[in-house]
This record gives C-alpha cells, structure tokens and sequence, in this order.
C-alpha cells in the first residue's frame, strides 16, 4: 500500500482552520459584523487524516485493509481513519466557536 506517500505533516484542514482564526480575530476588532461560511472538507475527502488523530482509535477496528476500490485511497485502517477525519473536523469546529 503506499498510504504513507500521501502522509503529511501538516494537514488541509487545519491550515484552513488557521486561516479562518486569522480572518475572525481581524473583524473582532472593527465593529462592523460580518459573515463566514465554513464548509469543512471532512468526511468528503480521501480518508488521509494526521497520523495523531488514527492513532487515537483501537487496531481492533480494522479487520482489514480498505484497497481503493470505491474509489478513495487505500488505507491500511479505514474506519480509524474515517473517525479520526471526524475528530479532526470536530476539533477545528472548536477551535472556530
């Protein structure tokens, strides 16, 4: 499986997250209101969450690998992954209230 060549240190998500935190403590200071739209990008992306949040969740869960064929990329822990895109989004969702 070549997960790994599309592992990253950093993650979409959260340089996302960072953005909009910037955007938010700019308006705070005027006082004119404002709008943000935030659409995260979890859970419709290829299941490639920051190894920290995967490891969060039991081996147990994977039974087996998922091998690419519905179209995302393999993953050698797919429901780890999956719940661990979910914790990731949850935590940025956080950051932003």
């Amino acid at each position: 499986m070549l997960t790994n060549a599309y592992r990253a240190e950093k993650h979409s998500s959260n340089l996302i997250a960072d953005k909009i935190l910037e955007f938010i403590r700019r308006q705070t200071h005027g006082k004119t209101p404002f709008f943000l739209y935030y659409a995260p990008l979890e859970p419709h992306v290829t299941m490639q969450p920051l190894q920290e949040w995967i490891d969060r969740y039991p081996r147990g869960w994977d039974k087996r690998p998922y091998r690419g064929e519905n179209g995302y990329l393999p993953h050698p822990r797919p429901r780890a992954a999956y719940a661990g895109m979910i914790s990731q989004m949850d935590h940025n969702v956080g950051r932003l209230l």
